[in-house]
């Protein structure tokens, strides 16, 4: 797991620096070990730097909070970020928040690729293909991204910022994958489940296809999620029925044990299993209680009885 602290270097990059040092001023070495700034790694020894050799998947150490933002002012980019999860298990949480001007986010994690996910605004956003990128932003916002291969220079995440170390990316935006909202979708929710402890890299893919996209990311540890109390699901909304089902949520609106509108709402505590279809799933509460439409895994509406 990499370690992060401030080090100096006798040159512009660490690819082109001859040494590592703990202060400023240059006097006092690194410790011997391996260097990254998030494109290229390098071994130090005695004070002198080895060759560097490309730094592919350099993983940081969850949780990555405060939320990173994608370089001001905004750049079109296409942005990487490999996060180590640690041996932990359960519900790894992302928070996207794309702005105005599209932004597209999809995650990789154990052969698997993740994309849906749920905005406070208006709820369930895919993208069309298993393993595409889904696009969000505001309509109004929108620079033509649907049909269209920007050439887009590369960034990397560092351990602290987004950098770039060279190449650039030509990614296919399918009109299929573009789902934008009437408003601006806020800080929308994205669940990856973690069933074992290896492996523990996550990878994250962001493109801002825009001149003016700008977007935030963050990404919380393995955890188990809230759970709350409900009926067995029926086709229609009813009410009255037990209480005798523990389902578990990602709260996107609601707030850790009370579900809200557009949360995303699983059978398992890690997230793995969402409910699918559509559902009215009694909840209870004050007279005369509640309950809950989940379509795609994502609450739909809360009713009253």
């Amino acid at each position: 797991m990499a370690n992060l602290g401030s080090y100096y270097i006798n040159g512009p990059t660490l690819a082109t620096a001859t040494a590592v040092y703990t202060d400023e001023e240059l006097i006092y070495c690194a410790p011997d070990g391996f260097y990254s700034d998030g494109s290229v790694v390098r071994q130090q020894l005695n004070c002198e730097l080895l060759p560097a050799e490309n730094c592919d998947v350099c993983a940081y150490p969850c949780p990555i909070t405060p939320a990173v933002s994608s370089p001001a002012p905004p750049s079109l980019g296409a942005y990487y970020m490999d996060v180590d999860l640690g041996s932990g298990t359960g519900a790894v949480i992302i928070n996207f928040t794309p702005g105005g001007p599209p932004n597209g986010i999809k995650a990789e994690y154990n052969g698997n690729t993740y994309n849906d996910l749920s905005s406070p605004v208006d709820g369930f956003h895919s993208a069309s293909g298993t393993t595409a990128i889904t696009y969000l932003g505001r309509t109004a916002d929108d620079c033509g991204i649907a049909g269209t291969s920007p050439v887009l220079d590369n960034y990397r995440y560092n351990g602290a910022a987004f950098v770039a170390p060279g190449g650039n990316t030509n990614p296919t935006i399918d009109a299929t994958d573009v789902s934008l909202s009437a408003a601006i979708p806020g800080t929308c929710v994205m669940v990856v489940p973690k069933l074992s402890p290896t492996p523990s890299t996550l990878s994250l893919t962001m493109i801002a296809p825009c001149a003016a996209s700008q977007f935030s990311i963050e990404v919380e540890c393995p955890a188990a999620l809230p759970s709350f109390l409900g009926a067995v699901p029926e086709i229609t909304g009813t009410c009255g029925s037990p209480l005798d089902q523990t389902y578990y949520h990602a709260p996107v609106n609601g707030t850790a044990g009370n579900p809200g509108l557009y949360d995303w709402v699983f059978s398992d505590a890690n997230g793995d299993l969402p409910l699918t279809g559509y559902n009215s799933i009694y909840i209870g509460g004050a007279a005369p209680g509640q309950w809950i439409e989940v379509v795609q895994g994502v609450i739909v509406s809360i009713n009253s009885c």
